[in-house]
């Protein structure tokens, strides 16, 4: 079996953090990832509604020290992605940057922009998929099912993917 935690760190942003709060999966971040860091943009975006169970579980998961928050020190740089990003996605692109780290995004531009920058990209669906590797939950399918419900989009093809991958159909 290959090594759950590859020792680096994982800068997140605010819809990936969502997603895997809805999928109950915040704490497998700090399985694969020896440190998960949430720049100060992302923690006001999932702040702004504390009455969301998902914010509520991300607040917690500060609280409980899983994940950490940071501030971005090249602002220059932020400045330039904002005009093409949101503010949290450009701040967790500029702080992975600065520190060399995996980005966790699931928006389409804000994926490209940080393979761009020459960033390793990972989404909300591959946390899914190694939280089932590394055994974690033992179905991916009810978790995207979820997702589902709460109004993500996913296309049939995507799905089908990650139950592929996942040996699960």
């Amino acid at each position: 079996m290959s090594k759950a935690k590859p020792k680096q760190l994982i800068i997140a942003d605010t819809g990936p953090l969502i997603a895997l709060a809805i999928m109950d999966l915040l704490p497998v971040l700090n399985l694969l990832y020896d440190k998960v860091l949430v720049p100060d943009a992302v923690i006001k975006e999932c702040s702004n509604d504390l009455s969301k169970p998902q914010s509520s579980k991300i607040n917690q998961a500060i609280n409980d020290n899983f994940l950490t928050q940071a501030s971005v020190i090249d602002k220059d740089h932020c400045s330039l992605l904002e005009e093409v990003l949101d503010q949290g996605e450009a701040e967790a692109i500029t702080l992975a940057i600065q520190l060399n780290a995996v980005v966790l995004l699931d928006e389409k531009i804000g994926r490209k922009i940080a393979q761009r920058e020459g960033m390793k990209v990972v989404g909300s669906l591959f946390i899914l998929i190694k939280a089932k590797q590394v055994k974690y939950i033992p179905s991916a399918a009810p978790l995207l099912d979820k997702l589902k419900l709460h109004g993500y989009y996913m296309s049939d093809s995507l799905v089908r993917k990650v139950l592929e991958v996942c040996n699960e159909i």
